[in-house]
C-alpha cells in the first residue's frame, strides 16, 4: 500500500490539508496527533500508552505456598 504524509491543521473541527493537496473521495486516511494522548471516540476513554497485561490471581492466598520454589546449587563439576 502506497502512503503519503502531509502536515495539516484542524479548524472548526475540520482537517485542512495544505493548498494543492487533494485526496480521492472516500479515501482511507490515518491521523497522527503528536503531543496529545489518544482517545477512543467510540467509548470516549483515554487509552493507556501501552497494552496492559494482567497477571493471574489466586483465589486464596494460602494457595501461594504451592508455588514456592527451592533453589539448589550444583557442584562445580556437575553436568549442566
Amino acid at each position: 500500500m502506497a502512503t503519503a504524509t502531509y502536515e495539516a491543521v484542524v479548524q472548526n473541527g475540520a482537517i485542512l490539508l495544505p493548498e494543492g493537496v487533494t485526496l480521492p473521495e472516500r479515501a482511507t486516511v490515518y491521523i497522527v496527533v503528536p503531543g496529545t494522548s489518544a482517545t477512543n471516540p467510540i467509548f470516549d476513554v483515554t487509552l493507556p500508552p501501552h497494552p496492559r497485561i494482567y497477571s493471574p490471581r489466586l483465589k486464596n492466598r494460602v494457595d501461594a505456598a504451592r508455588f514456592a520454589m527451592e533453589v539448589e546449587e550444583n557442584a562445580p563439576d556437575a553436568p549442566i
